[in-house]
Order: structure tokens, then sequence, then C-alpha cells
């Protein structure tokens, strides 16, 4: 189910196939359940004494491989092709911190990218895309993009008007 994610949102245009992140713990369930399953119906006691010798350097083997394979290089995160993404993050961040000093009594803002200028901004920040609140994001209407068009101007005034009973930000986003 979880691989045909993209299929269903119909794509994702953000690097680093950020709809596979949470499945990658769960790939290696399959092997572990084949070898629970070889464990319990075959008789191994010849080929466990000989394979307990090597499982150490076996595991050692596997973990540099999969180190060493990895595409990701920690230490040039500026060379990262998600790099723009997390400096996308950062300055949302700065732009938040800017309306605090801008503003004395932080009013509600409404902002295309909600998620960086959310952690530096004191205010309601008021996601106008949709991508950080269910309510812009579910409202009625086709606007354009998939996932990036989903303002709606009468969730906007109920959410700006500070009805008690709109959230302005998601509390799990």
């Amino acid at each position: 189910m979880g691989l045909a994610i993209p299929v269903i949102e119909g794509g994702d245009h953000f690097s680093q196939f950020r709809f596979y992140q949470p499945l990658w713990p769960l790939l290696p369930l399959p092997a572990f359940a084949a070898a629970r399953w070889l464990a319990d119906h075959v008789d191994m006691s010849d080929l466990q004494l000989r394979l307990s010798r090597l499982r150490v350097p076996v595991l050692l083997v596997v973990g540099l491989s999969i180190v060493a394979a990895s595409t990701t290089k920690w230490f040039r995160l500026r060379d990262l092709p998600f790099a723009g993404e997390i400096h996308i993050a950062q300055r949302g961040r700065v732009t938040g911190e800017r309306l605090n000093t801008l503003f004395t009594d932080v009013p509600d803002v409404g902002v295309l990218m909600a998620g960086g200028i959310r952690y530096g901004y004191d205010g309601a920040v008021i996601d106008l895309l949709g991508l950080n609140h269910a309510q812009m994001a579910h409202a009625p209407g086709d606007r354009g993009i998939k996932g990036h068009a989903a303002f709606n101007r009468d969730v906007f005034e109920q959410l700006s008007l500070g009805d008690p009973a709109a959230s302005r930000l998601d509390s799990d986003s």
C-alpha cells in the first residue's frame, strides 16, 4: 500500500522521495519474516554453527556497504539535491522572526510557505495553500495544481476573522 501513495497522490515534485520516508524502516520486514520461517521449517543445526562464526563479519560488511552506498553525503549538505528545501525553511524562520519585530500585536498572517514562518512567528499563521491546514486543503473547488492551490476564500475569511471553531494551523504539522 505504501508504494502506491505517490500514485494515489498524483506524484511528488519534491526531491528525496518524501512519500517513501516512513516506509524505509519497514523494508527489512519481509527478510526478517523469511528468516523466521526458515528457522521454523528447515533443520539448520549444522549450518547454524558455521554461520554463528560469520555473523559479526557479515553484519559489519553489510552495514559498511549500506553506509558507503548512501548517496547522501552528510559532510557536504550544501551540495545535496534537497539543500534548497532546507534553505526555504531557514528563510521562512527568518521571515517569521522579522514579522515579530515588525508587528507589536502579532496579527494573523496568511502565507504561501507556512512551515518555516510558523516556527519563527509568534502570531497565528494561515496556510493559504492548505499544505499544513486540513480545512483549507479539503475545501471544495478546483483551483489549480493539485496539492498547491487549495486556497478557498470562505475558509480564509473564517480563519482570519478569528472564528474560534477554526484552527489557524493544524497542530500536527
